[in-house]
């Protein structure tokens, strides 16, 4: 009778000792995964703060009906991954009379068109913008835009930060 007490109690503590280790495996690859988040978080908080965006200036030339946006990199970072920076107008359209929305896509609808110098003189785009850096961007706005209402700009860079601008009713 000692011996199956002993065997029963040896087993009831191999059956705990298994479960208290596959219990700690679990709390390790949840601590892990919660590590890795804020990591990932914290990282991409960093890149944003470093990857701010401003736009200074945004007019309608109504000769070459092309829309001009003056993008400041006010951040520490370099600006080159454009195809991921979205380019949003959103505008009232003369067909419906509704606001509408419109993503531009770099190369085909946008293009930087050069990067300001300190005098002011216009210099070709070498595929970055630098930190504390001015570009010209020339952008194709879609056909039937309202004027006379105001323009939304809104472009998030490849670091995730947003910049907006309004471009007054009448142009």
């Amino acid at each position: 009778m000692g011996f199956s007490v002993t065997m029963t109690g040896i087993i009831v503590l191999a059956v705990l000792f298994v479960a208290v280790a596959a219990s700690l495996t679990l709390v390790m690859k949840a601590y892990t995964s919660a590590i890795r988040s804020i990591d990932e978080v914290l990282g991409r908080a960093v890149n944003t703060e470093r990857g701010v965006i401003m736009i200074k200036n945004a007019y309608l030339n109504a000769t070459d009906g092309l829309l001009y946006v003056e993008l400041n990199n006010s951040g520490s970072l370099d600006l080159w991954n454009f195809n991921a920076t979205d380019f949003i107008l959103i505008y009232w359209d003369n067909a419906t009379g509704f606001q509408s929305s419109r993503i531009l896509i770099y190369g085909s609808d946008w293009k930087i068109a050069g990067i300001f110098s300190s005098n002011g003189t216009l210099l070709s785009f070498q595929g970055h913008i630098p930190p504390g850096q001015t570009a010209l961007i020339e952008a194709v706005p879609p056909q039937g835009i309202d004027f006379s209402k105001s323009v939304r700009i809104d472009i998030t860079n490849q670091y995730g930060f947003i910049a907006s601008y309004e471009i007054p009713g009448g142009g």
